[in-house]
This record gives C-alpha cells, sequence and structure tokens, in this order.
C-alpha cells in the first residue's frame, strides 16, 4: 500500500484477536518512497505485527478465565528465579532500546524528556493503578513463556509484579540518562547492575588510523541513520565546533579523556550562537572574548546536546570497530529538569490568554485561533496541529478523530516513530465548530484544514510559534517558561488529574519513552480512547466563542 508517497504495511487483525487488540486492522509506515528498501523492510515490519499478533492471544488465553491459572505440573517458582527471569528479560529490552537509540533519530528531547519523567513519577509509586495494567500484562507474559506455576493474586505472582516495576522504572531511568547524553552503564536498580562493561562489537586493534574529521564523515554517512533535514543543519553547526576544538585531522584514537573534558570546561564558557557571533576566531579567543564581554553562556542542554553527540559518534565508532573505548561517556553538565524548565498554564493564565486580543467575541475562525485550542484539548504538539490536512480528519468506528501522521507529498514530519496516531475529536472542540471548519476546508477544495498557516523553508510552524507566543505576553503572561508548547503540558496535568492510565495518556500523547513502549501495549481503540480524552476538562469559560450553532 501507498500513501503520500511512502510505503505502508496494512494487516488484517485475526479475528479471534480485534476484541483483544481494540480495532480490525494494523497499519504501519516503513518510512520510504523507494520500492526497493519498502520491500527490504518489509520482513522486518510484518515480523513485528505477528509478534504482537502472538503477544495478543497469549495475553487473550491467560485472561480467558478471568484470571491467571498455574502451569499444570510446574513448581512454584523461588524468589531468586523470579529475579533472574525479570533480568533476563530487561537486558533483551534494554539491547533493543540501545540499538533503536542507534538508528532512530529523537527530534523532540525535551518532549520525550518530560514524557520519562512523568513514566518515573508513575512507576516510582508501586501503588498507583496506572502502571498495573502494563506490569500485570508483562508478568503473565512471563508467566506464560517460562511456563511458571504462578496464579494471579498469589505471593509468587506478586514478587513478579514489583520485580517488573523496578524493571520498567530501570529502563525509564536509563533512557532518561541517555537523552542526556550519558551512556555510563551504572544502574539505578543494585537488581540490573552488570559487572563490567561492553567494549563494542568490534576492536580497534589492527584497523587503520583514522582522524576525527573522517570519523564524523563516515558517521553522517551511515546509511542506517536518517537524520531530517531540519537535524542534519542543526547538527552539521555542532560537529563543526566538535571538529574546531578537536581538530580534523588528529587520530580519533589519540583522543583521550583529558580531551573530552577540557571540551567541556570550553563549552561551559562559551556564549549562545559563539560561531555567529565570532566567525573565524578560535575557541580560546571566543572564549576569552565572551568573558570580557559579560556574554551569557550557552544552556547546560545546548552542552550536554554536543558532549551527547560526542559520545553518540565515539559509540557508534567503537561499534565499527574504529575504537576501543568511548572516552567521552557520561560526561556532562547538572541542568534542570525538563519539568522546570517550563511549566503548564495556571487556570488564570488560561483565562487571560483565551480572553486575550486573540480570542476576542464571536466563533473561532482562524489557525492561529484553532491552534492554541487543539494544543490544549488534544494534547498536540505545535507542529502536528499546524500541518493537518482535511483529509487527517476522519471517522473511526463512528467516532470523529485527529490522524496525526506524516506526509511526504506536503514534507510533513512528525518528531518520533510514536508520534503517529489517531486522537479522538475532545467534546470541547466539536461544541466550538471544529468539525465545521473542517467540513467548510473541505468543500472549498482545500488541502490542508490551517491553510492560513504557512510553514517556513525547513517545513517547521516557527513562524506561528512566535506569533503565539507574542499573544500570550500581551495577554499578561510575563514569565518566559509559558510559551505555545505549554499548553500540551497543560493537558498532560489535566489528564494526570483525570486519572487517565498510563498506556492510554502515552497512546494520546504520541509519546516514546526508551524502548519500552511494548510492555504497554497500542491498538486502543477510538471508543476507548474518546472516553478517555472526555475526561480532560479546564476551569476555563469559553461561551465568548462558541459557533454560531452552539449559542
Amino acid at each position: 500500500m501507498r500513501r503520500g508517497g511512502v510505503y505502508y504495511v496494512r494487516a488484517r487483525v485475526p479475528q479471534d484477536l480485534v476484541e483483544v487488540i481494540g480495532k480490525s486492522e494494523i497499519r504501519r509506515s516503513l518510512k520510504t518512497s523507494d520500492p526497493a528498501e519498502g520491500r527490504r523492510r518489509l520482513r522486518a515490519v510484518a515480523s513485528e505485527i505477528q509478534a504482537e499478533f502472538d503477544a495478543a492471544r497469549r495475553r487473550s488465553a491467560a485472561s480467558a478465565t478471568g484470571t491467571l491459572q498455574p502451569v499444570a505440573n510446574s513448581d512454584v517458582p523461588t524468589p531468586a528465579k523470579l529475579r533472574a527471569i525479570v533480568r533476563e528479560w530487561f537486558a533483551g529490552e534494554e539491547r533493543k532500546a540501545a540499538e533503536a537509540e542507534l538508528t532512530v533519530e529523537l527530534h523532540d528531547p525535551e518532549d520525550r524528556l518530560e514524557a520519562l519523567d512523568y513514566d518515573a513519577g508513575v512507576l516510582a509509586d508501586p501503588a498507583d493503578p496506572r502502571v498495573m495494567a502494563g506490569v500485570q500484562t508483562t508478568a503473565k507474559q512471563l508467566i506464560q513463556a517460562h511456563s511458571l506455576g504462578v496464579a494471579e493474586g498469589s505471593a509468587a505472582y506478586h514478587q513478579l509484579a514489583e520485580l517488573v516495576r523496578r524493571a520498567l522504572l530501570e529502563g525509564i531511568n536509563r533512557a532518561t540518562r541517555r537523552a542526556r547524553g550519558d551512556y555510563g552503564a551504572v544502574a539505578h536498580d543494585p537488581l540490573f547492575a552488570v559487572p563490567g562493561t561492553s567494549t563494542g562489537a568490534g576492536s580497534a586493534a589492527g584497523q587503520p588510523d583514522i582522524s576525527f574529521g573522517r570519523l564524523i564523515e563516515l558517521y553522517v554517512a551511515d546509511p542506517g541513520r536518517r537524520v531530517a533535514p531540519k537535524t542534519a543543519g542543526t547538527r552539521a553547526g555542532m560537529f563543526a565546533l566538535l571538529t574546531a576544538f578537536i581538530g580534523a585531522n588528529k587520530p580519533a584514537r589519540q583522543i583521550t579523556r583529558a580531551d573530552a573534558c577540557q571540551l567541556q570546561d570550553s563549552l561551559l564558557a562559551l556564549p549562545a550562537y559563539a560561531a555567529k557571533r565570532f566567525p573565524g576566531v578560535s575557541i580560546a579567543e571566543v572564549v576569552e572574548r565572551a568573558k570580557a564581554a559579560g556574554l551569557k553562556p550557552m544552556a547546560p542542554a545546548t552542552v550536554n546536546a554536543h558532549l551527547g553527540l560526542l559520545s553518540e559518534v565515539l559509540r557508534w565508532a567503537m561499534r565499527e570497530g574504529h575504537l576501543d573505548r568511548n572516552v567521552a561517556e557520561g560526561l556532562q553538565v547538572p541542568d534542570a529538569p525538563a519539568k522546570d524548565k517550563r511549566r503548564s498554564f495556571t487556570s488564570a493564565e488560561l483565562a487571560s490568554f483565551f480572553h486575550g486580543a486573540l480570542y476576542p467575541p464571536g466563533p473561532v475562525r482562524s489557525g492561529f485561533q484553532w491552534v492554541p485550542l487543539l494544543c490544549l484539548y488534544q494534547g498536540l504538539r505545535l507542529a502536528e496541529a499546524c500541518g493537518l490536512g482535511v483529509d487527517d480528519f476522519k471517522l473511526v468506528d463512528g467516532v470523529a478523530c485527529i490522524h496525526v501522521r506524516p506526509d511526504a507529498e506536503r514534507g510533513r514530519r512528525l518528531k518520533t516513530a510514536s508520534a503517529e496516531r489517531i486522537v479522538p475529536l475532545h467534546p470541547a472542540l466539536a461544541g466550538l465548530g471544529f468539525v465545521e471548519h473542517v467540513a467548510e476546508q473541505r468543500r472549498r477544495g482545500a488541502a490542508r484544514i490551517f491553510d492560513d498557516l504557512e510553514p517556513g523553508p525547513r517545513g517547521d510552524y516557527g513562524a506561528t510559534s512566535k506569533r503565539l507566543n507574542r499573544a500570550i505576553r500581551a495577554a499578561g503572561i510575563a514569565d518566559r517558561k509559558i510559551v505555545v508548547h505549554a499548553l500540551r503540558h497543560a493537558f498532560t496535568d489535566a489528564a494526570k488529574e483525570a486519572g487517565i492510565p498510563l498506556e492510554r495518556l502515552r497512546q494520546v500523547m504520541g509519546w516514546t519513552s526508551g524502548g519500552m513502549e511494548a510492555v504497554y501495549g497500542s491498538g486502543l481503540s477510538a471508543r476507548t480512547l474518546f472516553a478517555e480524552i472526555s475526561k480532560v476538562s479546564y476551569p476555563l469559560d469559553l461561551t465568548h466563542v462558541l459557533s454560531s450553532r452552539q449559542e
């Protein structure tokens, strides 16, 4: 199947699994418009879908009588055996996560850190009901896979569930470290500590020497790393800075830990946009000029991004056999948690913004008015809302839904692979006339829902973001932490207040989280998600912008 120039796989869900999976068809993007590449990827994707069917059958069998029954002729496992089983499972999940991070580009680290922080908060509390669905699903799968004599509700079952919860929390904590550029092998939970560390798949012994500049060229050219043009442009500047400090001709094996630490110190002293401010000037001289002028240094997150990129390149070089060690492993500087960098709107701030100059009395009409509402009530990212096509609004099982997806023809990309999702329309937006707005766009023959919002030359909506942030300031909200993306944070907080289960919130938000997503399952029905998203509410009066049909 091909749509928008990109090849997809469509697989009909077996009839006996429709109720378990929650839909009758699974569709997966092969993320390529090249037919040869599509055929190459087809086998792996088909295997993944079949694995989902197998897992669904195990879940169905486990819950056929309402409870999990012990396997016949199986002894109750000892606590030591349960720990060994969970450690083995966790090691496999971590390997898959690490492999994915070598090939999958994460374009929105702040958004990912927010998701990780939320997951960690839920998993840290053994009594939190939001995590029990994922924990128990995995526990039952392990019982079936290892033919364990464990009955649901027994002491051994609760022990296993607690071990799984600890494993999930450990995975989240490690993913958080990696997202911040720390690729060390330190375990947060001693249960999952592994003696020694890996030195990579290959050894550099006997390999020809390679310069740092050449190493970067090979890394960038690796066909296994597919990077969006915008990200490639950003990284080009980061590579230029790393190369200016280390030296393009320096043999990669001669880069020492001391070099990496010195780079860290220099980055901490460099001002933001140093290359633009001081073109052609050496790093040492830029540091001196910046100190003399009292220029503010670059943010800790930017420093960590550079250190993380260096560590990623060196880790890749280890895997390819060019190096024996990663001298930048674990280097990072203290940074504020993602939740402290940006906060949600307060109720008073929401009222100020949605009663400000952007929202005069009368129906909502422009994209600039609709997009903040979609961020607030659907949890969409700004670019996801701005780029919606008319054909992205559809009925699924009789429920009005928004399909967030990439579109190669229109140059629309998503932040992460898991960002593609179907989200039921919130009743509040229906009441404001969103359905009628889309119908009018369709009647006009428009391709996009908001054709008054034009993307920039790189396909982003930076101009729209700036204009909306100015509207926030104009509404009397001076705190610079409050930007348009904070509306998505507000949705997350409202969903938590409403008690939406973690695995369902993950699907609505399009979160990716350290390779552990499979634990929570996927493919919840539109009716199920509609019931959950309808719980999200705010103490916000929008009667002044109701559509004429609702007045």
